[in-house]
């Protein structure tokens, strides 16, 4: 596989666990909105559409980095 397929490869990849993520922040953010669980008097909506978009984001980077090869030029 030449380094244009391999980056191509990344590309794709990439793309589609930023639309994985979009969409978990719309989904953690807006449709979460109407259940009154608060956790330490926070609602659920704001701890889903904050903190836990940042741990999705930190996992899909560890497994960006797991899955993406070095490329040398």
């Amino acid at each position: 596989m030449n380094k244009f397929n391999e980056i191509f490869n990344e590309m794709k990849l990439t793309f589609f666990f930023l639309a994985g993520l979009i969409f978990f922040w719309i989904f953690a953010g807006f449709f979460t909105s109407d259940i009154q669980l608060k956790i330490f008097n926070i609602p659920l909506w704001a701890i889903f559409g904050t903190m836990g978009v940042w741990i999705f984001a930190i996992a899909i980077a560890v497994t960006l980095s797991r899955k993406i090869k070095d490329i040398e030029f």
